[in-house]
This record gives C-alpha cells, structure tokens and sequence, in this order.
C-alpha cells in the first residue's frame, strides 16, 4: 500500500511539472519560423533558444517567429544553455491571439548560480504587419512582473553579468496586451548616467488593476496607449517620453523624469506628480467625477506653451508648477505643512473658476498671473511673488477671507474686487497677517461706504518698501480689533479708515503724511447701544509730517487717541454727523499736543464750551469731548478756543519765557547774516 501511494505522489508531482518546447527562429525576418509548427507548446512554456555565440558578444542577433495562430502557453522564457540570447521577434497574423496563464508570463531567465545572480541579454518585440491587430492576454490570477535590467545593474557585490547589452521590452503598433491583474516592469536598480534598457510601446498595454513602471526608460509611442483601471504609475527611477495616450479610471501617478510630447495625452480622475519633473506638451485632463486632482507633491510640473491642462483641483502639496501657456482649473488648494510655488512667469495666466482653499501651515506662492472668479480662502501662507499678479473678481462678498493662523505676503500685485453692499461688507477680510513690501493691495469695491479692505480679529498689516494700499474713493480700509503700520515709503491711497463694531484694541501708525495719495475720511461708529462700553477705539500715532484728511464721521460712540511725533500735524475738514437718525459722540485724547498740532474746520469759539465741542441739530447733539496731554505728558486743563490757521488751542499750553525768545531771534538773525553773505 506504502509503495502503491509513493507512486501516485510522484505521478502526481509529475502531472504538475511544466513541459517546455524549444522555438528556434529564423534569422530572416522576411521568412519566419511558424508557431505553428509546434503543436506542443499548447499549455507548455515556450522556451526561446538563442544563438550560441559566447558569453559576452558584441553582436546581440535577431531571430523571427510567426504567430500564426492562437495559442495558450504557460509562458515563454530564453533558453539559459543557449548562451547569450537573440532577440525574440514575435509577428502576429492579424486577429490571432496568445494567452500566457503564468504570473511570470515572460521572462529574461534571470538565475542564480555558485558566482551569484546572473543576467542575460536579449530584447522582445511584439508587432504586426501595418494595419493588422493581435492580443497577448496575460491571464495570471497574480501580478505579472518584467524585469528590464540595464548590462551594468550590478547592484550588489552577488551580480555577475552576462551580455554587453540591456534589454528591451517592445509593445508594437497594432498589439493589444491585457493582464488580468497589475503589470509591473522594473528595471536597473539604481539611477544609472546611461542606460540601455528600455520599455516601448507603439501599441496598447491594459492593465485590469493597474500599470507600474518602475526604474525604467519608458517610451510611448504616438499610436501607444497604457491604460490601468486603479492606477497607471510612473515610479520613482523612471525617464518616461510620453506621444500617446495614459488613461485611469483611478489616478496616473508622474514620478522620476516624465516628458510629453505634444500629441500625448494624460486622462485620468486624479493626476499626481510625487518628485522629479513632468513636462507637459499636450493634454492633461483631470477634470472627470467629482473631487478631483492635479497633486503637485515635491516635484515640479512644467506647462509648456503647447499645453492643454484641464484641471478641476490643482492641489499644492510641496512642489511647483511652471506654466508657460495659459490654464483654468475649478480650484486651488494645498495640503498642510507644505510649501508650494504656482509659476506662470512665462506670460501665461492661470485662471481658477471655483473656490479656492489654502489649508492650515501650507505656503504656496504665485510667481506669475492668476486669475479666479471666486474666492479664495487662506487658511496657510500665500505669497504673491514680486513681478505676479493675483487677480481675484468674486460676485459676492469676501473675494479673499482668511483665519487668524493665516499670512498674507504681497510683493507684486493683488486686485481684489467682489459685490460689497452695505456697512462693514468686504471685498477682502482678514484675521491674520499682512505683509504688503513692495508690491500693492488693490480693492476694487465701488458700493458707497462698504469697508473695502477689512482687518479683524488680531490682524495686522504692514506696508513698506514701497507698498500700496488702495481703495475706490467710497470705500474703507477698517479696523476691527486689529493693527496698520507703514514705513515711510507706503502709499496709502484709501477713500477713508473705519474703527467700528465696538473694537477696542486697534492700533495705527502711519510713518509718513506723504504717504497719504488723497485726504482720507476717517468713520467712528459703534453698535446701537447705550451701554458703558458701547464704543470703538484707535491709537492713531503720526510719525512726521502734516496730514491732511477729510471728513470726521461720527455714528454713536467712539474714542480716537492721538500721538503726534516729531512735531506732526493733522488737520480734517470737517465733522460730519453720519445719521440724522443716531447720536454721536467721540472721546478725542490728543497727546504731544501744541497749540499748533490739530484743527478740525468749520469749529467757532461759540462751537466750545469747557472742553467739549458741540454740533447742534434738530434730532441729536453731536458731541466731541477733548483730553490733551502736552510734550511732557502733562494734562492740560485750561480753556479751548481757536487759535492761529484755526488750529484747536488750549490756555494751559506753557508759553515760551523771554529767554526763549531771545534765544529763537538770536539763531534767526545768525541764519539771515548767513544768507546774506552768500548773496
């Protein structure tokens, strides 16, 4: 019984065991060896016997075979004991089909021995006759893998190389090849300054999971198409030239160095590119279902001039984009903790018709024109390089919002325009920070009294080098609870400033009243309440210069304190009570003041009484209450009245003594002789 069942083992392990038929081909293309000659590689391996020409030639020979039929192998492989090995020349009758039921379906032999691992040298190429059609099914239930190994991929001290060539893995015009789960080609080892190892396809690779190519030179020809279902990646190590076209229900992944010419094309839901350069010639369209991405991740992505990039999300996740053709995309946005750069330097101009959202930490940076026609909010880092224009043109309010965590750089130029429409709506409202050096902030609102620029919440702007701040001459630049500062050199160009909403803790400094382009208004208001700390407050400190603004508005409660450095000015030409309907009144705090530091037109003597000035009217008095601390910060309790250029006085201002004046018309009589002599 024992030697019966050992019997019945061995036959069955027999019955496993692959049978291999020997195909020898031609050498002449124009005659070749017919498959069909050999009936029994039906189910068997199809072992590929090369020319016995040494170990290491310097000629790698062709040999053709003819599919002239169909045929399911196990697989097919060269022949080790066939030496170095020639070239697998595979031409397909039109409409036959080979089906390979093997995971490793095709092989280059690869094998072990006592000197280590070896390599031999061949080339594979599958065609048809011009306008003919041919399939190779790979019907593996598991992933069929390639190795293209370059001649030198000697990556460990265990290699031994056979051959002076690599190998070549050739998909001709007119061959269709499927693999029922992923298709995966690797090749050398490492990134190599030459290889000769290459994956070619002028015909159609279709993966039902997915396509990966990894550490490979990868061409696809103009008539080639690699379709994936999940996924088509081009894996890190990879040189990928791409004329056809690369397709995915799922995403095409774009590592190593990948180039398109103009005739290829990239379809797929999400497109990514993870590290080195994808250079676009042709079309790139993620634009299909819903959420989806162009993902530049710490690679760079070049746009060329002949681009078409239909995109729904540009997302940014630490990588730059150069475009030197104009693009659309529904959105931008990025990821956290990444810094990113959207380059259009080269005179093209991205345009954005959605909502675009720049995530917590994330930086991205515009270095050329971008347009959008909705809002933009940024919860990272923007920067809008100098030389860049961002363009933002929203049919609604808060074309640009941001969140307290956010920075804003602008270098170049920011316009900003979107449908303000009553008290303290904005175009562009901001919680965090604002840097403005060099380049210009530029609101387009035109609704009447709408806060055009708006700053909240802790916010601060800062404007210097140069910088510009602009407004239409309706509109305000507001602060909520936040901080302006500017240098000097800034340009201050605004139709008014507004402290409202109760805000207590904003802070202006202007560096310069050359800064200031027009005579802004300047509007006080509070919420519509009587309660004790129902009122608005700013610091407003003047470093040089006499300012010049408009109107006062006043609209219920408010408190404005002044510090005039370096003997600063500031005039206004009139008060203006906002609403016949409300109460104003205005807590005014002055210090380093002079009898010749601050005016407000229109004021009479009769106007004063102590130290509060009142403007009577039939429904409400509106009132400015005044504190003045002079130079040395004392308070100042003597009586109001006009002084000299209308300028608001107060009797307890210390005179100058005698010797003052003696000292005064002594250094003016040195400084007229002075003149004389160098008349």
């Amino acid at each position: 019984m024992k030697k019966y069942l050992a019997i019945l083992s061995a036959l069955a392990a027999y019955s496993f065991a692959q049978a291999a038929t020997n195909v020898i081909g031609s050498t002449d293309p124009a005659n070749p060896t017919l498959l069909s000659n050999y009936p029994t590689l039906t189910n068997n391996s199809l072992l590929w016997k090369g020319r016995n020409g040494g170990i290491n030639p310097t000629v790698l020979y062709d040999d053709y075979v003819r599919v002239d039929t169909d045929l399911t192998l196990y697989n097919m492989y060269p022949s080790g004991g066939g030496g170095p090995h020639n070239n697998a020349n595979f031409l397909f009758d039109d409409g036959t089909t080979i089906t390979l039921t093997a995971s490793s379906a095709i092989g280059f032999n690869d094998w072990s021995s006592g000197a280590g691992k070896a390599s031999y040298a061949m080339n594979y190429n599958f065609y048809t006759a011009a306008g003919d059609s041919a399939t190779i099914n790979l019907n593996s239930a598991y992933n069929v893998s390639l190795y293209c190994e370059d001649n030198n991929f000697t990556g460990s001290a265990g290699y031994t190389t056979y051959g002076n060539f690599g190998r070549k893995f050739i998909i001709g015009e007119g061959i269709t090849m499927n693999a029922k789960q992923e298709f995966t080609l690797s090749g050398h080892n490492a990134d190599l300054a030459i290889s000769d190892s290459e994956f070619i396809v002028n015909g159609a690779l279709n993966g039902s999971t997915g396509v990966s190519l990894t550490d490979t030179i990868a061409t696809l020809g103009a008539t080639g198409t690699i379709s994936g279902a999940d996924y088509v990646a081009f894996r890190s190590g990879t040189a990928a030239s791409l004329a056809g076209r690369v397709e995915s229900a799922g995403y095409v992944l774009l590592n190593g160095n990948v180039v398109q010419a103009a005739s290829g094309s990239i379809i797929a839901p999400d497109v990514y590119l993870q590290t080195g350069t994808a250079t676009l010639n042709g079309v790139v369209d993620s634009s299909a279902g819903t959420g989806t991405r162009f993902v530049v991740n710490s690679g760079n992505a070049v746009v060329s001039a002949g681009a078409n990039v239909n995109v729904s999300d540009l997302y940014m996740a630490g990588g730059t984009i150069t475009a030197a053709n104009d693009f659309s995309v529904a959105k931008i946005s990025s990821q956290s903790g990444t810094s990113s750069t959207i380059d259009t330097t080269g005179g093209a101009t991205l345009t954005v018709t959605g909502i675009s959202t720049l995530n917590s930490g994330a930086t991205v940076t515009i270095a050329g024109d971008v347009s959008t026609t909705s809002r933009i909010t940024n919860n990272g880092n923007l920067v809008v390089d100098e030389g860049a224009t961002l363009s933002i043109n929203y049919a609604n309010q808060n074309a640009y919002n941001s969140q307290s965590a956010q920075s804003l750089t602008i270098r170049g130029t920011m316009n900003v325009t979107s449908v303000t429409s009553s008290w303290h709506s904005s175009s562009f409202l901001s919680n965090g920070t604002i840097l403005v050096d060099g380049g210009t902030l530029h609101d387009f609102a035109t609704s009447s009294n709408s806060s055009g620029i708006r700053i909240q919440g802790g916010a601060t702007m800062s404007v210097v080098n140069g910088g510009s701040v602009i407004t239409n001459s309706k509109t305000f630049l507001q602060l909520d609870n936040a901080s302006f500062t500017s240098d000097g050199t800034a340009t201050i160009d605004v139709g008014g400033i507004m402290f409202a909403n109760n805000s207590k803790s904003n802070n202006m400094t202007i560096g310069a009243a050359s800064e200031l382009a027009r005579k802004p208004k300047m509007f006080a208001q509070s919420t519509n309440s009587t309660a004790a700390d129902a009122y608005s407050h700013l610091n407003l400190t003047l470093l040089s210069g006499d300012y010049q603004f408009g109107q006062l508005l006043l609209l219920r409660s408010s408190e404005l304190e002044i510090f005039f450095k370096n003997g600063s000015t500031l005039s206004f030409d009139y008060v203006t009570p906002q609403s016949s309907d409300y109460w104003g009144t205005m807590n005014l705090i002055l210090h380093d003041f002079t009898n010749e530091t601050f005016k407000i037109g229109g004021i009479t003597d009769s106007m004063i009484s102590g130290n509060v000035i009142t403007y009577a009217t039939s429904s409400y008095d509106r009132t400015i209450t005044l504190t003045a601390y002079d130079v040395n910060g004392d308070l100042l309790d003597g009586d109001w009245y006009i002084g000299e250029g209308g300028f608001l006085a107060n009797t307890a201002v210390p005179v100058p003594e005698p010797a003052t004046f003696a000292a005064v018309l002594g250094a003016l009589a040195v400084a007229f002789a002075a003149y004389r002599r160098r008349k």
